[in-house]
């Protein structure tokens, strides 16, 4: 009997980042970043305008889909440097 660990297909990298960035908590923060420039900068007069909260929620969202990114891929690589491993206890059994 043969036993293999599963292969799984690689998605490319623009689809990792694209995915770090496409979640739930960024959807939101984008949300209230479209919300704050509505309110903040289109409706209020020139002399009001302030987009400090607009370009901070626009960075938190950028931490966010990079610091996603960074942990998986270390994961993805941990996972990978395992499989070896995992190969040969099944070997010994």
């Amino acid at each position: 009997m043969k036993t293999s660990y599963p292969h799984q297909k690689e998605d490319s990298i623009i689809k990792r980042i694209f995915k770090s960035f496409i979640n739930p908590f960024t959807l939101i923060l984008t949300c209230l970043a479209i919300i704050s420039f509505i309110t903040d900068v289109l409706i209020v007069s020139p002399a009001d305008r302030d987009i400090t909260a607009v370009t901070l929620v626009l960075i938190m969202v950028a931490i966010s889909g990079i610091l996603r990114f960074v942990q998986e891929t270390r994961s993805n690589n941990s996972v990978k440097n395992l499989y070896p491993w995992l190969r040969l206890q099944l070997l010994l059994k």
